[in-house]
Parts: structure tokens; C-alpha cells; sequence
């Protein structure tokens, strides 16, 4: 028979239990620190720092196996380094540490990679040399090192003193290493190393790429395109960078006249493109070099897009009349035009705006009050509003308490719960945009886009000005495939914020979405 443990033991056994517990909690902590010191000591220490954080850890595997927030071991930030002490630190985590070269982070990069993307020649030449690091290495996307160097948008001889090392100190790899330079990445928007670099807006190594390539391929690369048919002189302008632009079509001999999908040209990009919209007086000229750029090299100004739309038209959607009022002298008047109507800047803006407000009330279905009925509710997207009223402290209280609920439930992830709380605080208050702005969310965290577009299109009803709201509803529509939906609820905001990050990609992904389904559609239906 068993022997009943007495009430003692066990309180004994629960503190030993919470004591080990304590010390595992505390070696947790301890083992958190010495990882974040080591990678702070790498990142900006010296050599000693370096080797003093690697003695801290009993296990040196404990080093080698270190990662940072985006999965960045030791040899990675190390390759970021580009002063007197990176080499020396590198050294010592391939000799003494016996740091893996070939580790790779959450992008499949490695080492090399990532010093290649920071013209980082030094670490780079030690780890091709010293370390036998692979030269031919890609990352998840088969991205290789030059596609890496074409992110580098610094000096020139940085990139120039990089290139040489990949060139020469790959061994036997040099001329694999060479041929890595026609290789286009599996991603759709990336395409070979040279279309890279001007899409990055990286001047000096897109010359670069561009005069090694010469060698062999005598200009041929200037007219490839990514998968989607963009070309280099889209890229050069939607990557906002003015020598880039100049460089592909002033000595790489680019066609201006280059379309993107759904029949952008380079003229429709650069007065669209969030990269060209700065308030400044400065970017104001900017763009219009731009323009000039692009008119001197043969681009026309009358060219239209799919939906008929001119470059001109496209600045007025964007509200950008200093580039409106540049594109005048070259676009023609718009056909329909009478004798005597205006054409100017003014004008124009108008007109868009109409058009704009016409596509909005097709796409967003716009509040409006029911004309066909004598009451005074509101019909909107299917909820049907009571005429607003002052609210009283208890009604107040009430609405704010269901509110906060809806608000908790949330952040802890219970979107239903949330839900729930929400539609009981406007049954008080049907007018607090907010919630229903919250709604809209918790329908897209439950998957409904109907619903949550609804939702969100009742908020920014309620207030027009509401960036939330108009992101809300982008972000439904987009889930619905309806990318010009989307792209116009995103573009709203913009002109609420047009310096608005998160809404500037968002219309950008919606648009350029939105034109390669286009285009499949188009070519299905060549096909048939």
C-alpha cells in the first residue's frame, strides 16, 4: 500500500519546482543578453569586444547559431561592416568561433550576399579568399550577387572595387561568376541584375553592369523587360531617381516610349508614381526635369493608356498641377473639346476631378440619402443610419465602454467577441466612424471582405476624412480582386496624405495588381 505523501512534502516539492522554474527563467534571460551584447559588439564594437562577448557563452556553438530579430547570424552583420575593424572581426568568427560562411537568414542570404549588397569589397574579398566562401551562392529567389550589388546607391568606387573582386577573386567560379550577370530572378519584379539596378535607381552600378555587359552582348540588354513586359525606361522613372532615368535613355539609347502594363508609359509613371511626389519647390522642379527629360528623348506626351487616359490626365488624378501645368504646351486638346473651352491647368484639374468622383460612386457606392422615401434615415452600402443626434452622457458612456470592449477583445484576438462589442456600441451611436472602421477589421480578420468593405465604406462616409477608413476599404476590395476598386480607395487617401507610406504602397501594389490580371485577361482572350 502506498504511502500518503503529508501536506509538507508537497508544499516542499511545489517550491523546489517554482525554484527550478526561477533558475530557468533566469538562464533564459542571461542567454538573451549575451546573444543581444554579441550581436551589439559585431555591429559596432571592436575585435576585443567581439572576442570578449564569444568567451561570455560556455558553448561556442551558442555563437555560431546566434540570429537577430530578422534571422541575421554573425557572419551577416558582420558583412554590413565597412570600417578598419570588420575584416579583423570577421577573422575571428571564421577562425576562432568557426562561424558557418554559407548560414543563410530568413531570405536566403548569405554572407556574401549581404556584403555585396553594401559594396562591401574588404569582407567580401576575405570571404571568397580566406574563407572559400560560395561565390555563386543565390537567395531564395535566385537572386545572386549582382543583383545584391544593384542595391548599392552609394559612391562609385565602391561598386566599381566590388565588381573587381567578384571578378578576380572567385577562383576557378570567375567566368560562372561572369555569366550570373544575364541570370534573371525568379521574382517577377526583379528580372536580370542590370534591370535591377535601374529599378533601385542605382546609377553608378546599373553603368556598370551596363559596360560589362556591352562586352558581350552589345547593348542587347538594354531592351529586355521583367516577366510583366516592363522595360528599363518605366523602371528608371518609377525608381525616382534622375540620373537613372538620364543614364537608360540618353546613352543606353532606351525607348521613351516603353509601355507598362495596362499601357502606362514612363510619362503616365512619373505622374503617378508616389517616388515624384514631394511638396517642395525642389521637387517641383524635379519633376519637371523629369518631364523634360522624357519629352527630349522622344516620349509623347498624347500617348493614352487603356482607359484613354493621357499623362496629363493622370497628374490632375494625382492632383500635381505643376506637372499639369508643364504637360500643357506638349498634349494635344482633349477630343470633345469645343471652340472656346478652356485649356489650362485649371481646367483640366476639373475635368479629372469629375471623372474621378463618377468612378468613385461606381466603384465605392457612396453614401446617398434615399430620394425614393420621405424619411430622413440614410441608406449606406446596406446600413441604414438615423439622422444624427446629440448623444447623452449615458449614451456617451455606454457607446465608449462597448467600444473599449470591442477594442480589447481585439488585441486579444477574439474578432467575433469584438465584433459583438462594437455593433452594441452603435446601436448608441451609428455615427462614430471608428467603429465602424473597427467592424470593417474585424470582418477582414474573419475573412468576410464583403462585409468589411461595407464596413469601411460606411466609415469614411461618415468622415470623408478618415484615412482608415479609405485604407480599410482598399484592403477589402484588393482581398475581392477588385484592384481598381482598391487602387481608387487608396488613391483617396492619398490625396487626403500624400506623404502616407502604407497608402502610397498600397496604391502602388493595387495598380500594378490590378494591370497584370489585366493583361492575362487580355491575352486569354487573344488566345480564344
Amino acid at each position: 500500500k502506498k504511502k500518503t505523501p503529508h501536506t509538507y512534502d508537497l508544499i516542499e516539492k511545489k517550491d523546489d519546482d517554482d525554484d527550478d522554474s526561477e533558475k530557468k527563467q533566469r538562464a533564459a534571460v542571461e542567454a538573451v543578453s549575451r546573444i543581444e551584447k554579441l550581436i551589439e559588439c559585431i555591429q559596432s564594437g571592436t575585435v576585443e569586444d567581439v572576442e570578449k562577448a564569444c568567451a561570455s557563452f560556455r558553448d561556442q556553438s551558442e555563437c555560431r547559431t546566434a540570429r537577430d530579430a530578422k534571422g541575421r547570424g554573425c557572419m551577416h552583420l558582420v558583412a554590413q561592416r565597412k570600417d578598419a575593424a570588420a575584416v579583423d572581426i570577421c577573422k575571428h568568427l571564421v577562425e576562432k568561433v568557426k562561424c558557418d560562411v554559407e548560414m543563410k537568414d530568413e531570405d536566403g542570404a548569405t554572407a556574401v550576399l549581404i556584403a555585396a549588397s553594401r559594396a562591401n569589397y574588404l569582407v567580401l574579398e576575405y570571404l571568397l579568399v580566406r574563407a572559400n566562401a560560395d561565390a555563386l551562392v543565390t537567395s531564395k529567389y535566385e537572386m545572386n550577387a549582382w543583383h545584391y550589388l544593384a542595391t548599392w546607391d552609394g559612391g562609385k568606387e565602391h561598386a566599381h572595387k566590388t565588381k573587381d573582386v567578384l571578378m578576380s577573386k572567385s577562383g576557378r567560379k570567375e567566368q560562372e561568376v561572369r555569366k550570373l550577370l544575364e541570370t534573371k530572378a525568379n521574382d517577377k519584379n526583379t528580372g536580370s541584375p542590370f534591370l535591377f539596378a535601374v529599378r533601385c535607381g542605382s546609377h553608378e552600378v546599373a553603368k556598370l553592369l551596363s559596360n560589362e555587359l556591352n562586352e558581350e552582348k552589345k547593348g542587347a540588354h538594354h531592351k529586355e523587360t521583367l516577366a510583366s513586359g516592363v522595360g528599363a525606361a518605366v523602371l528608371a522613372t518609377a525608381s525616382g531617381c534622375m540620373e537613372t532615368l538620364r543614364f537608360v535613355l540618353e546613352e543606353c539609347k532606351v525607348d521613351a516610349n516603353q509601355r507598362a502594363e495596362g499601357g502606362m508609359s514612363a510619362l503616365h509613371v512619373l505622374a503617378s508614381h508616389p517616388k515624384w511626389a514631394g511638396m517642395d519647390k525642389e521637387d517641383s522642379k524635379m519633376r519637371e526635369k523629369a518631364i523634360d527629360i522624357l519629352i527630349k528623348n522622344g516620349a509623347d506626351a498624347n500617348a493614352q493608356d487603356k482607359d484613354g487616359m493621357k499623362a496629363i490626365h493622370t497628374a490632375a488624378a494625382c492632383k500635381r498641377e505643376d506637372m499639369v501645368e508643364h504637360l500643357l504646351s506638349h498634349t494635344e486638346k482633349d477630343a470633345g473639346l469645343k471652340e472656346g473651352d478652356e485649356w489650362n491647368a485649371q481646367a483640366v484639374m476639373r475635368r479629372v476631378e469629375e471623372l474621378i468622383m463618377k468612378i468613385r460612386r461606381e466603384h465605392s457606392g457612396q453614401a446617398e440619402c434615399n430620394s425614393e422615401q420621405e424619411s430622413p434615415h440614410i441608406s449606406i452600402e446596406g446600413h441604414t443610419i438615423s439622422p444624427k443626434k446629440k448623444l447623452s452622457e449615458k449614451e456617451m458612456k455606454e457607446a465608449g465602454q462597448y467600444k473599449r470592449l470591442g477594442d480589447e477583445a481585439f488585441v486579444a484576438g477574439k474578432y467575433q467577441d469584438a465584433l459583438d462589442a462594437y455593433t452594441k456600441s452603435l446601436k448608441t451611436d451609428e455615427w462614430n466612424a471608428k467603429v465602424w472602421a473597427n467592424m470593417s477589421a474585424c470582418n477582414a480578420k474573419l475573412k468576410d471582405y464583403l462585409k468589411a468593405r461595407k464596413d469601411a465604406v460606411t466609415a469614411r462616409s461618415l468622415d470623408p476624412t478618415y484615412l482608415k477608413a479609405w485604407y480599410r476599404e482598399g484592403k477589402a476590395a484588393r482581398e475581392m480582386n477588385d484592384f481598381e476598386g482598391a487602387a481608387v480607395a487608396f488613391f483617396e487617401g492619398l490625396r487626403l496624405d500624400e506623404s502616407n507610406a502604407d497608402l502610397k504602397n498600397a496604391f502602388e501594389e493595387a495598380v500594378s495588381e490590378g494591370r497584370r490580371v489585366f493583361m492575362q485577361q487580355e491575352k486569354s482572350t487573344n488566345k480564344k
